[in-house]
């Protein structure tokens, strides 16, 4: 029952978003679509710019750099010690 009154609705505004856009010529119908590029666009951008701008803004004092630890050398014969250690010989 809702889809119904759901796919009704759509269709009684897809009529009336139609008669409205027919009343209109065709260089105004291309304005308002210039318009709204626009401004889909520019919101877009500035979105886009905003959350890199904004990337780690709080988290910069958490920001450490690590010296470099000095590596473990493992001995010439490290593949008979792994296997001793679980019992394959």
């Amino acid at each position: 029952m809702k889809k119904y009154r759901l796919a009704k609705w759509q269709i009684c505004f897809n009529h009336w978003l139609e008669v409205q856009c027919d009343r209109l010529s065709h260089r105004q119908q291309t304005i308002i679509v210039f318009v709204f590029l626009v401004i889909f666009g520019l919101s877009s951008c500035y979105m886009v710019i905003h959350s890199i701008y904004n990337m780690g803004y709080k988290q910069g004092e958490q920001l450490v750099i690590e010296h470099i630890r000095e590596l473990e050398i493992l001995p010439k014969d490290s593949i008979n010690q792994i296997q001793t250690k679980y019992g394959n010989k």
